[in-house]
């Protein structure tokens, strides 16, 4: 009943991604305009977090802040619309990959990798740049599915053109563990908030306890797994670098430091976005669980 419009779906979105960038990013302007002005798409979400993330700043920084979130937001849109057909030559281009090493010390080890990344920069562009580079090496993607079955096709379509493979993070700790038994890098989303269960780890980020999932750093830890942070950097207007930087694992896997080994990627995530704020994804409700009987919460980590 369906097929008709997903097809023309695709195809709009096939078509949209051929224009030139300059194009784009002219509807990008215009789509900032519509969502900044004339809807109001979660501005208040956004200054709430980002006045809790920097009590210090004062309000017309924080709003200078939000209004450039929302530029950088309207273009990853259409930089991710993009992706339906961006070629390996634009993508070498557009997202540096400065880890050939990284991915060339997996390779030759056999051994499995923990790319820990979030929502920082283009997080769209950092996973096709991983598994481009990834060569022989099988890559896969903790991801949310999608609750419309057909834009979930489609962005499943945008996501593996490039060979990763996804996983459900319903079913993701133990389809990571059965993975990593093998030779592969699998990539987790770090700063999405978990779900309230029984009990939630709060980290020290960005000023106030946060809950964090811990799933990665379970099974780094636990099975002495190399993790990298993915550093992500926007240098200009869609053009980015990504940097695989160590997480020194066999530390907290010799005393099954769990918690300390989520503080650290934590703090590695927050330098980054206290360089440089607006390029973090803020209209998510980054602390929407406060922690209480029964939560445990760090002291946090610099790094």
């Amino acid at each position: 009943m369906y097929a008709p419009l997903y097809y023309l779906i695709k195809g709009s979105l096939y078509l949209f991604s051929r224009l030139p960038f300059w194009v784009m990013y002219r509807i990008s302007e215009v789509l900032f305009v519509i969502a900044f002005y004339v809807v109001g798409y979660r501005k208040k979400v956004v200054l709430d977090n980002l006045q809790k993330a920097f009590p210090e700043k004062p309000l017309q920084e924080i709003k200078t802040i939000r209004r450039r979130f929302y530029l950088h937001l309207c273009d990853l849109l259409v930089e991710s619309l993009k992706g339906v057909t961006l070629s390996a030559r634009q993508l070498e281009k557009r997202m540096r990959f400065d880890s050939p090493e990284v991915v060339d010390a997996v390779a030759k080890s056999g051994r499995s990798a923990i790319i820990i990344a979030s929502h920082y920069g283009n997080f769209e562009w950092t996973n096709a740049c991983i598994d481009y580079h990834a060569g022989t090496v099988p890559t896969f993607t903790i991801y949310h599915e999608l609750k419309n079955p057909y834009f979930e096709r489609l962005m499943r379509g945008i996501r593996t053109r490039w060979g990763t493979q996804l996983i459900p993070k319903q079913t993701a700790f133990r389809a990571a563990l059965r993975e990593l038994k093998g030779h592969c890098m699998i990539g987790f989303v770090s700063d999405q908030s978990p779900s309230r269960r029984k009990q939630l780890y709060f980290s020290q980020f960005l000023g106030r306890p946060t809950a964090m999932h811990e799933g990665a750093a379970m099974i780094a830890v636990g099975r002495n797994i190399p993790a990298y942070f993915a550093d992500v950097r926007k240098i200009k207007r869609g053009h980015y670098t990504c940097t695989l930087i160590p997480i020194p694992t066999e530390t907290y896997a010799a005393t099954k430091d769990v918690h300390g080994f989520t503080d650290h990627h934590a703090a590695m995530l927050e330098a980054v976005i206290r360089e440089e704020p607006a390029y973090w994804l803020w209209s998510h409700r980054r602390w929407k669980h406060a922690p209480r009987e029964g939560d445990e919460v760090g002291d946090g980590l610099s790094v």
